[in-house]
């Protein structure tokens, strides 16, 4: 009897194909995240095996072949997987797959750009296994017996529904032995994420779908308010008479630049500048400056850069927070600086990250995106940062100030591949590599529009009645690449931030967080506002430093109360966001 179940051609296919999914989910959290080969268990990935083949044997035998298209959507998903996480390091969030809108001709070519020989890791053990089945078992499946194995079915599910349970329980002993008071009860090792990578490797492919999927509104305990309240509070402690700032009477320019990374400031070529433009504006006077601000987003790339300026909160780790919740009606930084009208100036499709949507839950009154911006130019084919302050031009002088704009820049998104600016001299030189030149080439051309837009505002007379922020949504080129090193550290990974006519003259040399920017905005202006997000304005010069890592993973003994305090802002934002409490509660609840 064993022998003959043995030497069954649907037993003997079965098998190939656990094999053939373990390997592939084996591949994506070793590929992507680093340390997923010491901590994935044989058993997670078995269960997963087990589950996803469990239609298998629901199948009539000549029926089985069909099972194909669950291992091709799989090695789509880990194709997928592979080139997120050569920019992300992470695991894509299943919130990312819903965002159609997002398909366009740049994420096309930027995906293009990251296929490489390593894909074939995936893609030859299916085309060899689809071989193997056609040559071998397609013919022998169609002769046998023509009847289901329901009972094998079934055996097969429990027996993968008990190998999950027996490594999810494991898990929960040896957190109760560590005293890791993190996770008391076993269904949280099931609901808390700490990230996509660790989720996906502790738990395998069918949680992280399913808890992709469902993980929605939460409900706060009364645990959870007093957490929040006590955070907050301390962020709201006045350290210094920030208020008597007048500026708030005046206009607010904010300018989000694609993929800016710091270094660029400091660049030369053959003596000559990368950014002449704004290397001389940072040098006036009532400009605040700050090179090491440690990017903070997550899933959401761009979108989350955006969230933090205007919102306050620190991105959700597991979900993009600008698709999943942003229709709720946050306390942003346009609604308190409460201006005549608020517009926002996008490059991209108002449908992209969802700004449609987001733009009207920030406060915007009206957002002109690329459609807009083409109208008023006669070059159809004109670079979209062009389009951008050349649009802007012509729209803010008929704003009624005091007016807030955003400005969301894209030249400088990759590929860079490509040189898609007009050449310059830096093209001509042999310094760098052809996508570091192409990257300086996007670089150089947006400080040169810029230049253009503050000269426009001087002459407009709106320069000197603005408050001008210009800010960067993420890294992208990281200063390792510049240089050759293979890998990156966190100094090479820093964004910069710049108020100009802040009326006060500031050379930040501490590290800050994006999360850092929302509060410091409102400081500038002399917003009395209670709620300050979770950072800290770098005016009031804070007992600690906010979060400025996406985990807080520190070294030293010294920095343990900066460690937690990390920890905490992560954790307040997701409480905030997840429970929707800006549309429930008067955020001055927060303060009772």
């Amino acid at each position: 009897m064993f022998l003959k179940l043995i030497k069954s051609p649907s037993l003997q296919f079965f098998v190939m194909l656990v094999v053939l999914l373990s390997y592939i989910m084996w591949y994506v959290g070793y590929e992507v995240s680093g340390f997923s080969l010491q901590h994935i268990s044989e058993t997670v990935i078995l269960f997963n095996s087990l589950i996803l083949l469990f239609p298998y044997w629901m199948l009539k035998p000549k029926n089985r072949k069909y099972i194909w298209i669950i291992i091709l959507i799989v090695a789509i998903w880990a194709l997928m997987q592979l080139w997120y996480g050569r920019i992300y390091y992470d695991i894509m969030p299943i919130s990312s797959f819903y965002m159609l809108d997002n398909i366009n001709i740049l994420l096309l070519k930027s995906t293009f750009n990251l296929i490489c020989v390593k894909d074939c890791a995936i893609l030859l053990p299916v085309i060899l296994s689809y071989i193997f089945y056609y040559s071998f078992f397609r013919q022998r499946l169609d002769g046998q017996e023509q009847r289901r194995n329901i009972i094998f079915s079934i055996v097969i599910l429990c027996i993968g529904i008990m190998l999950f349970y027996i490594q999810l329980y494991i898990r929960y002993i040896n957190n109760i032995s560590s005293k890791d008071v993190t996770i008391c009860k076993i269904h949280n090792l099931l609901t808390e994420n700490y990230g996509n990578c660790y989720y996906y490797s502790t738990n395998g492919l069918i949680p992280y779908v399913v808890f992709g999927i469902y993980n929605g509104v939460i409900s706060l305990s009364d645990t959870d308010i007093k957490v929040i309240k006590s955070f907050v509070a301390r962020n709201n402690d006045f350290t210094k008479d920030i208020v008597a700032n007048k500026l708030i009477e005046k206009n607010v320019i904010v300018i989000i630049v694609e993929s800016f990374n710091s270094w660029t400031l400091d660049v030369k070529i053959s003596g000559a500048e990368i950014m002449p433009r704004l290397n001389k504006l940072i040098e006036d006077d009532n400009v605040i400056v700050a090179k090491k601000v440690v990017p903070q987003i997550s899933s959401g790339r761009s979108s989350d850069g955006q969230y933090m300026y205007n919102v306050g909160l620190l991105p959700l780790i597991d979900e993009v927070v600008a698709v999943k919740f942003g229709n709720t009606n946050y306390l942003s930084l346009e609604k308190l600086c409460n201006k005549e009208n608020a517009i926002n100036i996008i490059c991209d499709q108002i449908s992209f990250w969802n700004q449609g949507e987001t733009s009207v839950s920030y406060g915007f009154g009206k957002t002109y995106d690329i459609n807009e911006l083409k109208k008023i130019s006669d070059n159809e084919n004109e670079v979209c940062d062009k389009l951008l302050f050349d649009f802007a031009k012509k729209i803010l002088p008929k704003q009624n100030q005091p007016f807030y704009a955003q400005l969301v820049t894209l030249t400088m998104h990759q590929p860079y591949s490509r040189l898609v600016v007009p050449a310059t001299w830096i093209s001509e030189s042999n310094e760098y590599t052809s996508e570091v030149r192409n990257y300086l080439e996007a670089t150089h051309f947006f400080d040169k529009q810029l230049g253009s837009f503050i000269d426009y505002l001087k002459e407009e007379g709106l320069y000197d009645n603005s408050v001008i922020v210009i800010a960067s949504d993420h890294n992208d080129m990281d200063k390792n690449v510049l240089e050759g090193r293979e890998n990156a550290t966190i100094e090479d990974k820093y964004i910069p931030f710049i108020v100009l006519n802040a009326d006060t003259t500031l050379h930040y040399d501490k590290v800050m967080g994006q999360i850092d920017v929302f509060p410091t905005i409102l400081d500038v202006m002399g917003v009395a506002s209670k709620w300050r997000g979770v950072g800290n304005s770098i005016l009031r010069e804070p007992e600690v430093n906010s979060a400025v890592t996406k985990f807080g993973d520190i070294a030293g003994d010294s920095l343990n109360i900066l460690v937690e305090r990390q920890k905490q802002a992560w954790d307040v934002s997701r409480l905030l966001i997840k429970s929707r409490y800006f549309d429930k509660y008067n955020v001055n609840s927060l303060y009772d």
